[in-house]
């Protein structure tokens, strides 16, 4: 069927990759910009953004595998996690907003192993 669709293998792995890439930058969005983009649904946010802070910076085993699948080294998430959490709100928000951006090139925020 797949292949009948035009797909192969090696294409539909990096598509898979890809949507594992994205639930990593749906939770970095989650941690560290939602709650301020949106502050009219503050109370709803505020879970969001202490799921997503508590998955980005403690040791869950579905981190780590979705981290894998993803080819993103997962220390090197958490620790960019953790760094921007003790950074200022303003210079945090300018900092995921750059690497928003840059998501075809996440490698220069979560370098990227293979």
């Amino acid at each position: 069927m797949l292949a009948k669709a035009g797909m192969d293998k090696k294409g539909d792995a990096e598509r898979l990759r890809l949507l594992f890439v994205n639930i990593v930058t749906q939770a970095v969005k989650d941690a560290f910009l939602r709650h301020y983009e949106n502050r009219s649904a503050a109370g709803t946010n505020k879970v969001v953004r202490n799921q997503a802070i508590f998955w980005l910076t403690e040791d869950t085993k579905d981190f780590y595998e979705i981290c894998e699948y993803a080819g993103i080294s997962a220390d090197r998430i958490r620790n960019k996690s953790k760094e921007l959490l003790k950074m200022p709100e303003n210079i945090r928000i300018a900092h995921v907003r750059k690497m928003i951006a840059n998501q075809g090139n996440l490698s220069q925020w979560f370098p990227v192993y293979k």
